[in-house]
């Protein structure tokens, strides 16, 4: 690189006068020869000439209408579907091809969403069945502190119990359901702070093992894409079927339509899980009763 920089007005020696063969020998191309008074640079593109020449060179070869690209062979379908299977590979949109897991993820973020609202709603809730300030503080307070303790508690009872966090899922679920329509059922103070301890129990199980539900059947290795999947749809079922809610109520005048319409998507969820479970149960119960017994047949005794 040093002596294409150097600039001599005396006779050059070496062969790039004369050629220089490309390839070692064999008959190849050669190196295109400069003549006395070309300069060893080009002044229009700072480029070494003889750099230059074999630029040229290569354009004009028949070697280079070949295309080296696939892609650039196939047109603009080649580059679609690799950006297509990029985007694919990049956030391991394949998990949506298992049904288990796209039941699961469906069901949870059913579940989220019913919880959110009605968690958002209960003070106004408990307002618009005549309850003063102080006692909805009290009634919500009581809600807290028994959400707290058996989020402590209930890993504990899940151990216990040998049982699934999808199952001690789906038991909160139907606490919810039970204890949001005790809220309609209470009459007095001292019902409906009773019915708040139980909804705070229900809410300490579900936030435990709601952030177990997933990895409890997704390997680690595709966990981050499973997990953000699920946030994206929650985030979807939140904006489209969120306002519902607060339309029904401005609807009919009284949440208690709007409670069971949470209800009713918590059942759902229910139903989804509890549809996948039996036919789960029954392949499994089918594939065993398929297998064939181990049948030993007759020694033969060569004396």
């Amino acid at each position: 690189m040093k002596i294409f920089d150097e600039r001599c007005a005396g006779p050059r020696r070496g062969s790039l006068g004369s050629g220089v063969p490309l390839g070692g020998g064999g008959g190849g191309g050669k190196l295109p020869a400069l003549s006395e008074n070309q300069g060893l640079t080009d002044e229009a593109t700072h480029l070494p000439s003889i750099v230059r020449q074999l630029e040229n060179a290569k354009v004009t070869s028949p070697s280079s209408n070949v295309p080296n690209d696939p892609a650039a062979a196939c047109g603009g379908a080649g580059k679609t579907e690799g950006l297509f299977t990029k985007v694919v590979n990049l956030f391991d949109l394949t998990l949506l091809q298992d049904k288990v897991y796209l039941n699961m993820m469906l069901g949870m973020s059913i579940a989220v969403f019913a919880e959110i609202n009605f968690s958002l709603l209960t003070p106004f809730i408990l307002g618009d069945l005549g309850y003063s300030t102080v006692q909805i503080a009290s009634i919500m307070s009581t809600l807290a502190l028994a959400d707290l303790l058996f989020r402590f508690i209930s890993p504990f009872v899940g151990d216990y119990l040998k049982l699934s966090p999808r199952i001690m899922y789906m038991i909160a679920l139907s606490m919810l359901i039970v204890t949001r329509f005790s809220i309609l059922l209470a009459r007095t103070y001292d019902e409906m702070v009773i019915v708040a301890f139980g909804l705070g129990v229900a809410k300490g199980v579900r936030s435990v093992y709601m952030s177990l539900v997933i990895p409890s059947y997704i390997p680690l290795k595709r966990l981050p894409s499973a997990s953000s999947i699920q946030m994206t749809t929650n985030g979807i079922v939140l904006m489209t079927i969120g306002p519902c809610v607060g339309l029904l109520r401005d609807w009919t005048g009284s949440y208690s339509k709007s409670i069971i319409l949470i209800n009713g998507f918590t059942i759902v969820t229910l139903l989804m899980w509890s549809a996948e479970l039996i036919c789960a149960h029954r392949r499994h119960y089918r594939a065993k009763q398929k297998v064939p017994p181990t049948n030993h047949g007759p020694s033969i005794i060569v004396s």
